[in-house]
Formats: structure tokens, C-alpha cells, sequence
């Protein structure tokens, strides 16, 4: 899978699961640490663990911030894409040759986000 491939299959995920904001919410009689939806009528997102254990609170805010988290990143690496994907656009224009470091920097950053969203170069 190309980088774009990746990004489009993740931002799919995201619009389909529940919208935030996801918060944080300690259920006194529990002691469960949970990721709600909606604090007024409680849409359980996930539960964590009891607030004794160590990491709770953070897997808790993990998850909580995760929609909000993911939608940055995939703006960023959307920018990034299309810079390159303008990049290499502006090497074919006009039957033209762009010098090789705009070529080769297209190339490179399609190559790094490919690898680093776990999709094939």
C-alpha cells in the first residue's frame, strides 16, 4: 500500500468511530477508570483498569485523546503527501525537468511515510 493508501484507510476509521471529545471518568464505586463519551449519559468508550494500578490513568488518557490525536497527525501527514505529490506534479509540467533534489526529496518523503505507516515503498 502507498503512503496515501495507509492515510485514506486510517482517516476511514476515524469518521466511522464514536465522535469526541472522549474523557476520563473514575467510577467511585468501582474504582474503574473509563473512557466515556458523553459524561451526562455515560457512553463507555473503554475501561481501563482500577485506579490503583499503575498506568491506568495513562492508557486511559491514551485512548481518550486518541480521535484527536490521530486526526493531527493524519492533517500533517496529508500535508506533507501533497507537498510531494505537488513536488513531483511540477517535475512533468510543461514537459520541463526539475532539478534532481526536487525529485529526489518527492521521492524520499512518499518512501519515508510509506515505510512508516507500515505500507509498502
Amino acid at each position: 500500500m502507498t503512503a496515501r493508501e495507509v492515510l485514506d484507510d486510517i482517516k476511514d476509521r476515524l469518521t466511522k468511530a464514536t465522535p469526541g471529545p472522549w474523557e476520563v471518568r473514575t467510577d467511585d464505586l468501582t474504582d474503574d477508570v473509563d473512557v466515556v463519551h458523553d459524561q451526562e449519559h455515560v457512553s463507555f468508550i473503554a475501561t481501563c483498569g482500577q485506579k490503583h494500578l499503575p498506568r491506568t490513568y495513562a492508557d486511559a488518557e491514551l485512548i481518550a485523546n486518541a480521535p484527536a490525536d490521530v486526526a493531527r497527525l493524519t492533517r500533517a501527514v496529508d500535508a506533507v503527501l501533497a507537498y510531494g505529490e505537488d513536488r513531483k506534479k511540477a517535475t512533468h509540467e510543461g514537459g520541463k525537468q526539475a532539478d534532481a533534489a526536487v525529485k529526489s526529496y518527492a521521492y524520499h518523503v512518499e518512501r519515508l511515510l510509506s515505510e512508516a505507516l507500515g505500507g509498502a515503498s
